[in-house]
């Protein structure tokens, strides 16, 4: 089995809250239970990696924005980058518990993986051949070529980036903002400017270790005197408490400290909804 290597682009993590195509029923499944990652994980007797079942508590499946990966196999000219479309979620019967039929189906006789993402002609899948971290492999099912693309989970999806069609330039490629970008940005004496680097900023946020800096940011904008990004501030922590990433309550304390007397309704309405949600965990 071969391996290659991605040509260099400089990418340095996806946006993960934002890697879906909400607008698209297309592989989308009912949202994911606990239930399902059990049925997976003993059906095929593995464990399936956290950063997979992490994206899929957010979306049990569907098509992707990042559409493509930066791979040169170098097949023909213009063959520096692999197209991938979708990633499947888990649900009896569907999505990844569909593997042992496409692989009848398309002829693949390679065992020990699990179909994560294809069309028929090209499939990602994970390989647990190697150990109990599966190595992600690109099956080519007309030429039955298989080759190791990736060691990680987490690499493969790192490395998704946006792969656009510009009708003067032709196909090029668009490197996803980094964390660095986001703090430029966000520094910025201009407010759509700070809105848009914390937007990027904000696609980091299932990463602990910028949660201070991420709550310092928050707690600057409401006590900026500005009334618009006080609002964006508010909604940015009820997202981020409402999608249930592991937040030290004690710097949404601080959020709420801050916002506690403000008569806005729509602040009281995010404050309410945060209090609710922290109470309860």
């Amino acid at each position: 089995m071969e391996k290659v290597k991605a040509f260099s682009l400089v990418i340095e993590r996806v946006n993960i809250m934002e890697i879906w195509d909400v607008e698209s029923r297309q592989y989308r499944l009912d949202d994911l239970l606990e239930e399902d990652i059990q049925l997976a994980e003993a059906y095929f007797g593995v464990k399936l990696p956290d950063d997979y079942i992490k994206l899929l508590k957010i979306q049990n499946g569907g098509t992707l924005i990042y559409n493509a990966l930066p791979i040169a196999f170098k097949r023909w000219d213009g063959d520096d980058y692999v197209e991938i479309d979708n990633l499947r979620g888990i649900k009896r019967d569907k999505g990844i518990m569909e593997t042992g039929y496409f692989k009848q189906e398309w002829g693949i006789s390679k065992r020990n993986i699990i179909l994560i993402s294809g069309n028929g002609h090209s499939w990602f899948a994970l390989d647990y051949n190697h150990g109990e971290e599966p190595k992600i492999i690109y099956i080519e099912t007309d030429t039955e070529r298989i080759t190791q693309i990736y060691d990680t989970f987490q690499e493969f999806i790192n490395h998704l980036y946006v792969h656009e069609h510009d009708e003067d330039e032709g196909l090029r490629t668009t490197p996803l903002p980094t964390i660095e970008d986001a703090r430029k940005l966000i520094n910025s004496t201009e407010e759509d400017d700070i809105i848009e680097g914390f937007d990027v900023f904000n696609s980091f946020i299932y990463d602990k270790i910028i949660h201070e800096e991420y709550f310092g940011y928050v707690l600057n904008f409401i006590k900026s005197g500005n009334e618009h990004l006080k609002d964006y501030a508010a909604e940015a922590v009820w997202r981020v408490v409402t999608a249930q990433y592991p937040i030290d309550k004690s710097l949404i304390q601080k959020v709420i400290v801050e916002l506690k007397n403000d008569k806005d309704p729509t602040i009281q309405y995010f404050l309410e909804e945060i209090e609710e949600i922290i109470n309860s965990i």
